[in-house]
């Protein structure tokens, strides 16, 4: 009608199978869209009003099983998004308002335990990170500022020692990272301009001595 889209539309794949429907009122899609993987099984639905999304949009695996959810309002993503893996268990858990991320995400193993969580605000991530060992133990801190990784990096061993640690500056290694023996002696220090070592790299034994003494340039060890 006058030259828009009007009723059901089908797209098929070249091998015939249906690839999707939608309805379109005026030029405009109107109600559900459905689209299928070649198998035949349904890929995902979701809702328009007026050429935008609304509602609830559902995501198939090819197996069937649930994807994902997420909630859309006037075509933004609102709400919680609950991510799956094809196992069925939850893979990671995220916050939206209007169309950006914000607040908490969550990611887990396939086993179900925590990996990692942080904090977004604007698509962002902000703040402290924190990482886990599959027992559960914490892995690692990092901290964030806009997206980009900023000051101390703390990794731990499982039994919870500080194993080593080192700083960014505007998601770049700065400045000296070391290493440390589970008794808490220093095992190395190394020196970082723009994440490349630079500088003296020095190496210990757990009594104090010096084991290894190398000069990086650029990353490249001299001599």
């Amino acid at each position: 009608v006058d030259g828009l889209m009007e009723g059901e539309w089908k797209l098929y794949y070249k091998s015939g199978e249906l690839q999707s429907t939608v309805n379109y009122v005026d030029g405009l899609r109107q109600g559900e869209k459905k689209y299928y993987w070649e198998s035949g099984e349904l890929e995902f639905t979701a809702n328009y009003v007026d050429d935008l999304k609304q509602g609830e949009q559902i995501s198939y695996y090819e197996s069937g099983e649930l994807e994902f959810t997420v909630n859309y309002v006037d075509d933004l993503i609102q709400g919680e998004w609950k991510y799956y893996y094809e196992s069925g268990e939850l893979q990671y858990t995220a916050n939206y308002v209007d169309g950006a991320m914000q607040g908490e995400y969550k990611y887990y193993r396939e086993s179900g335990e925590l990996e990692f969580t942080g904090n977004y605000v604007d698509d962002l991530k902000q703040g402290e990170w924190k990482y886990y060992y599959e027992s559960g133990e914490l892995q690692y801190t990092a901290n964030y500022v806009d997206g980009l990784r900023q000051g101390e990096r703390k990794y731990y061993y499982k039994s919870g020692e500080l194993e080593h640690t080192g700083t960014y500056v505007d998601g770049e290694l700065q400045g000296e990272y070391k290493y440390y023996y589970k008794s808490g002696k220093l095992k190395s220090i190394e020196n970082y301009v723009n994440s490349i070592l630079q500088g003296e790299y020095k190496e210990y034994y757990e009594s104090g001595e010096i084991k290894i003494r190398v000069n990086y340039v650029d990353g490249l060890a001299q001599g």
